[in-house]
């Protein structure tokens, strides 16, 4: 039976969940190097949205494993946006994002010493499993890192006399903070469509295997992205005569690719393929608008044009597969002329389906391959089905 407090996890190790408050603020660039030391690159690293951490320490230590985290933390110089924390180490998630106002600041309460004090803070809570006292000691480990990255004394007196320079408007926790407050707008005009696309994304998520996938997928990207195998190849315990070998592989791609290690070489393979696929969905998206006949895939292309137009608006006429590739073979196009050529898209696909709805299915492919063929449609599916022949049988004895 395990202590109160404490519930059996599968491994056969007590789970035990660990809470820290505090109602002072917290330096993020500090936060942030913690939580990637602590438990790994963030979704927003694999994504090449910003600069990659520190070299992840996993999310075991020792015989410590953590399961689960989640909370709201204050950051300085946020004092109207709350940001939220999410750990899962069996989804393999890792999240750092902006949330809604503070409950003073939403419900429009006067700020008061009282009211600031009881709404922003740092809350945060995780869900750990080992022995008792290997949990006690990640905790009070922990929570050293945590209270080091809260503002002291000194620096809260320096914030009450104008010094601003501890808060950079380079630091990711800023550029996250700017990119709400550009897309809030932008959000609220089209929140309709939005709804539409994560219903899309909902149903795309419930197909069986989709799970794996994403996982194997999240696996190469963190290998593509952290440059894991040279981390590897390259560690100081491997001995002299594996160095030796890695030297001779890493001349050899230099040679070849041009590449300084194999973490360039595996940035440069994902480039090529992204370049690829970039083209297969511009061929196939504006190609299909005209070739296809079925109104189920001109609906199809119609949303992804749909898709593809908000996402370009959102990132302020980039493309979205351009910046995780980082490039593309594609010709210069300026920004605003490639999202008014996929708003042709959708309003050439649209007019497409309203004219079936008008003219009939396939039209006017299947219309002008009737009249060359000088068979009606109906015609020529009827012509395709077999009649029955009636053969008598005659018997004689």
């Amino acid at each position: 039976m395990a202590p109160a407090g404490q519930t059996e996890a599968s491994s056969g190790l007590p789970q035990v969940h660990i809470g820290f408050v505090r109602r002072r603020p917290m330096h993020p660039e500090r936060f942030f190097a913690l939580v990637r030391r602590r438990f790994g690159p963030l979704d927003s690293d694999l994504s090449c949205s910003y600069g990659s951490g520190p070299k992840p320490q996993g999310t075991c230590t020792g015989e410590v494993h953590v399961l689960s985290g989640s909370g709201c933390l204050w950051f300085i110089g946020s004092d109207d946006m709350c940001a939220e924390w999410f750990f899962s180490s069996s989804a393999s998630r890792h999240l750092l994002r902006c949330g809604g106002p503070w409950p003073a600041e939403q419900a429009g309460v006067t700020e008061t010493a009282t009211a600031a004090a009881g709404s922003r803070r740092v809350d945060l809570s995780l869900e750990v499993s080992g022995a008792p006292a290997d949990v006690d000691a990640w905790k009070a480990s922990l929570f050293s890192e945590l209270n080091d990255c809260l503002i002291t004394r000194a620096e809260a007196v320096a914030l009450e006399e104008g010094d601003t320079r501890m808060l950079s408007p380079q630091c990711e926790w800023e550029e996250m903070r700017a990119v709400q407050e550009n897309l809030s707008p932008w959000v609220v005009h089209w929140w309709p469509l939005l709804r539409v696309l994560h219903g899309i994304t909902t149903m795309v998520t419930a197909i069986p295997g989709f799970g794996l996938l994403q996982t194997v997928g999240r696996s190469l990207a963190t290998r593509v992205r952290t440059g894991a195998w040279a981390r590897i190849f390259c560690d100081s315990s491997v001995n002299a005569g594996i160095h030796a070998e890695v030297r001779g592989c890493e001349a050899l791609c230099r040679d070849v690719t041009g590449a300084t290690h194999s973490g360039e070489t595996l940035r440069r393979i994902r480039s090529l393929l992204l370049d690829v696929a970039h083209w297969a969905f511009v061929v196939m998206s504006f190609g299909g608008a005209i070739v296809l006949r079925a109104p189920e895939s001109l609906a199809f292309t119609a949303a992804i044009a749909a898709a593809a137009l908000a996402f370009r608006l959102s990132m302020r006429n980039r493309c979205i597969i351009t910046s995780v590739a980082r490039g593309s073979s594609l010709p210069r196009i300026s920004g605003k002329t490639v999202t008014n050529f996929f708003l042709t898209l959708l309003v050439v696909t649209v007019i497409r389906l309203l004219l079936q709805l008008i003219f009939g299915r396939g039209f006017p492919w299947d219309q002008a391959i009737a009249a060359i063929s000088g068979h009606h449609p109906s015609a020529m599916v009827a012509q395709a089905v077999p009649h029955q022949e009636h053969t008598e049988l005659h018997i004689h004895v």
